[in-house]
């Protein structure tokens, strides 16, 4: 029973994510997340035996730790793609990157000509499966010298109560005569989970 419930909610954390997933994962990611999930599952101490479930186990703090800083494509982690701080404001969402030079501070697949980043805001219960998203502007920069502030404001702060969950999203592109073209179909795209709350 536990292993079926850690696996739905790995799949409603999918769900919840919507599109941005579908730019941004690896052949892995369902065997990948469902190990989280019964990581969390673990740190449900109030359940029996059979019983525990991510629901509670989110609700620790050890169990918003196992979340935090996941990588829904394995092969582009944040923390060896972007190598500028940011910070996450939990009220709203707005995620921003201060003084941001791509050519210095990302580490951009070769033929990459431009990026753009994006945020999530989702508000997510475990236990009745319900969702909700906000996403925020969508930056797109060429990737050279010019220093940048992105801030990244989602539309609303999502309906809901459970756990927030904030996301960013990172996708390369190359411009040929004025058109980006997703580069290798988003192997290089980097979606990861900033913070929980």
């Amino acid at each position: 029973m536990e292993f079926g419930a850690s696996a739905s909610a790995g799949k409603l954390l999918r769900s919840a994510v919507g599109t941005m997933v579908f730019k941004a994962k690896d052949a892995k990611l369902s065997s990948r997340l469902m190990k989280v999930m019964s990581d969390i599952k673990n740190e449900d101490t109030l359940s029996e035996r059979g019983l525990r479930n991510v629901a509670e186990g989110i609700t620790t703090d050890a169990g918003k730790q196992y979340l935090r800083g996941f990588d829904f494509n394995i092969n582009a982690a944040l923390k060896s793609v972007l190598y500028s701080p940011f910070t996450v404001a939990t009220a709203t969402g707005e995620v921003t990157i201060a003084q941001l030079i791509p050519a210095q501070q990302l580490r951009y697949p070769s033929g990459a000509t431009h990026f753009s980043v994006q945020s999530a805001f989702v508000n997510i219960d475990f236990g009745t499966g319900e969702h909700a998203i906000s996403f925020s502007n969508v930056v797109n920069l060429p990737i050279d010298l010019t220093d940048s502030e992105v801030v990244l404001t989602p539309s609303a702060v999502p309906a809901g109560t459970g756990t927030q969950v904030y996301l960013l999203l990172i996708e390369f592109f190359q411009e040929v005569n004025g058109i980006q073209y997703p580069l290798k179909n988003g192997a290089f795209n980097v979606l990861n989970v900033l913070e929980v709350a």
